[in-house]
């Protein structure tokens, strides 16, 4: 092998799994002056990590690429064995992203995005380099993703002693009375927060799942609580996505095995476990511990909750009992044996001797993932058709047909007006009001990234004043944002790229656990994305994520 290639093979996958690992811890625990600059500092931290990735980068490439070499072996290939569907969406985002910037009226804070949540077309397009780097030179491994879990058990139980009041790192000690319970962790904002405890939690549940060894199973299992415990005591709504998300889609990738059924009825009893304990200490420590409204009240107060937590228990122990029955070694006969010979030499029971051309065969009925029948999963498919089916009948039932008083406490989450999900109902009209008057670039490319506070500002500013005494400067829903902001182009670019990602992940990938593992997180944010404001803390570390699961994986090469 050669120097200069073995050299090539060596220094880049050591950068980036470097970068991967200092880019998702960091993003998860770095902060400056507390709450005050958090998300100055997050968008720097990730900035200066991804442009220092990016130099030596650049400089490695330029002293070792043999660009003469690399088209030979391109030459003859088409276009999406060079580069796959995903590279394509993410090339169309980035040139869209430009364009809106070169096209906007207001193309510095289009840029900077200083006029926003600091998500101009400066972040945009690292994340964009970023995800290129990741998925042609990192070399994905389990230990790089257990020191991003790690990070992630440290947020978390600095938000699980938030939610006992006890603010360690003293976060709190000057912040404002009212505002005390709305920041949590090294995070920030309790949305922001959620969403980043979602994708560790996803990432965790998924490694359990898919675990090769009791050991490792026992020790994700135990994170996967914790984060469980650590997402409810988030106090966000913005979770109950993700967790749909989570529980909603699992079953598509685990129900294939045994192994996967048993581990996913585990998920799901961990889950409501620590509901329950969660729903405990609010009544035991009822003084010590911060109050959590929302839908968890729906579920904390069901009165059979325990009943619940003991059927799905029950359920589990049911699946691995039967599972380990199922699995118990077989003795079987060669098929080439001879029908007269009832047992093999040896064997209890007899004395009998085999012919010396035959040997006894011990057959055991487990493998390492027993497969089950695929009905399973395509009968999930159906159940999660009619989940939909029937949301959008409540939905229905309740905004048009004027029967929301059925639903109960439900009715505040499927009534839809201004007031909706804390005024976001206002924001979305708005933005599609706003949308709806601009000139004919501004509709097709937006009005620049994250210059939505400059639209409102613009438009709405006495109406928002007077309502609710304050602006906004997100939408508070990803997808309409990008609409509004980089147009309907980059809207379907970026989802293009998501969709592309779990096709290769399907395609590709699902024998690699990491890979899925860091699908399922992205998944997670992007459920919640719905409701929620894109901001770089984590936006960064779904990024990263994405890129992660349609990289290589170990060794591998080519």
């Amino acid at each position: 092998m050669k120097k200069g290639r073995q050299s090539k093979i060596e220094f880049m996958p050591f950068l980036m799994a470097a970068y991967v690992m200092i880019t998702l811890c960091g993003m998860l625990l770095v902060f400056h002056d507390f709450y005050y600059d958090i998300l100055e500092t997050k968008r720097t931290y990730y900035t200066t990590c991804t442009v220092v990735m990016l130099v030596l980068t650049g400089i490695y490439m330029f002293l070792m690429a043999d660009p003469v070499k690399a088209m030979k072996n391109n030459k003859g290939k088409k276009l999406l064995e060079i580069i796959s569907l995903a590279d394509l969406f993410v090339i169309l985002w980035g040139v869209v992203i430009i364009l809106s910037t070169i096209l906007s009226p207001e193309k510095r804070a289009a840029f900077l995005g200083t006029r926003g949540r600091y998500t101009g077309c400066r972040l945009l397009i690292l994340y964009v380099a970023a995800y290129f780097c990741i998925t042609r030179y990192y070399r994905a491994k389990e230990w790089h993703m257990a020191v991003f879990l790690g990070a992630g058990m440290l947020m978390c139980l600095f938000g699980i002693t938030d939610f006992f009041d006890m603010d360690l790192l003293g976060f709190k000690e000057e912040i404002k009375e009212i505002q005390r319970y709305m920041f949590s962790s090294t995070i920030g904002n309790i949305n922001t927060y959620t969403s980043c405890v979602a994708m560790v939690m996803a990432f965790a549940g998924v490694m359990f799942a898919a675990a090769d060894s009791t050991k490792k199973a026992a020790a994700y299992g135990v994170c996967t609580f914790i984060f469980f415990f650590a997402l409810i005591v988030g106090e966000s709504d913005n979770a109950y996505l993700s967790l749909a998300a989570f529980f909603g889609l699992l079953p598509l990738y685990l129900f294939r095995t045994r192994t996967g059924i048993k581990r996913y009825f585990a998920l799901i009893a961990g889950f409501f476990t620590a509901a329950k304990a969660v729903s405990v200490l609010q009544t035991t420590m009822a003084d010590q511990v911060i109050p959590i409204n929302g839908l968890f009240q729906v579920i904390g107060s069901y009165r059979n909750l325990t009943a619940v937590v003991l059927a799905l228990w029950c359920v589990t122990v049911i699946c691995y009992l039967a599972d380990y029955f199922i699995s118990k070694p077989a003795y079987a006969w060669p098929s080439d044996a001879p029908l007269s010979h009832k047992s093999p030499a040896g064997a209890p029971g007899t004395h009998e001797l085999m012919p010396p051309n035959q040997r006894w065969d011990f057959q055991s009925k487990k493998s390492p993932s027993p497969a089950v029948s695929p009905w399973l999963v395509r009968g999930w498919v159906v159940v999660l058709i009619l989940v939909v089916l029937v949301g959008a009948y409540m939905f229905y039932d309740v905004n048009v047909a004027g029967n929301g008083e059925k639903y109960g406490s439900l009715q505040q989450y499927l009534w839809f007006d201004d007031e909706w999900g804390t005024h976001r109902g206002y924001i979305w009209r708005i933005a599609i009001e706003d949308y709806q008057k601009f000139p004919l670039a501004q509709k097709i490319f937006g009005y620049g990234p994250d210059t939505f506070g400059i639209v409102t500002r613009a438009n709405n500013y006495p109406e928002m004043f007077d309502r609710y005494n304050e602006t906004f400067d997100s939408v508070h829903n990803e997808y309409l944002q990008y609409l509004v902001t980089i147009g309907p182009l980059g809207l379907l670019a970026y989802l293009g790229i998501h969709g592309a990602v779990i096709w290769q992940v399907i395609k590709e990938k699902l024998n690699q656990p990491v890979c899925v593992a860091a699908l399922f997180a992205v998944l997670c944010y992007a459920f919640q994305a719905a409701v929620n404001i894109n901001q770089p803390i984590a936006a960064p570390v779904m990024w990263t994520l994405l890129a992660v699961s349609v990289s290589r994986v170990g060794e591998e090469t080519g």
